[in-house]
């Protein structure tokens, strides 16, 4: 059993200048082929490929061929896992973000209700004194009339 590829071909037919219409697969397929299972993770398969030196590598499933992955083929998931990423954190950054903008707004809004408590005390107690004074100042009218 074994595989032929595009480099096959190039380095084992081309380059040797063997007639392709006569050069039988077996004699420029690469073997043993390496292989990965249908339910292996990702990160198995490219490490399967680095030690074989390999840019493509079947995937089989209960001893039957079901595709083919090609480094083409992880750089494009990689790509996308790449971008999934990119928006996770544009996401987490924006989020942070709005938490921070509703915290500045929460203690905007604490700052300015400590300075209207401020102002109404303020404003309670000149009243008071206000009202104070001018009782007392009718009570002694009052008593400087009854007097």
């Amino acid at each position: 059993m074994g595989i032929v590829t595009d480099r096959d071909l190039a380095c084992r037919v081309v380059a040797h200048g063997l007639d392709p219409e006569a050069t039988p697969a077996s004699a420029v397929m690469s073997a043993p082929v390496v292989v990965a299972q249908a339910d292996e993770p990702i990160e198995s398969v490219v490490e399967r490929m680095r030690a074989a030196r390999v840019r493509r590598i079947p995937i089989v499933e209960h001893g039957k061929l079901v595709g083919v992955v090609s480094s083409d083929d992880l750089v494009l998931h990689l790509g996308r896992e790449l971008e999934d990423l990119g928006q996770a954190a544009k996401h987490a950054i924006d989020e942070r973000r709005r938490r921070a903008r509703r915290e500045r707004r929460r203690e905007d809004f604490e700052e300015s209700l400590a300075a209207l408590r401020a102002t109404v005390e303020t404003s309670g107690r000149e009243a008071v004194d206000f009202v104070t004074r001018e009782f007392e100042a009718l009570r002694e009218r009052f008593r400087k009339k009854s007097g």
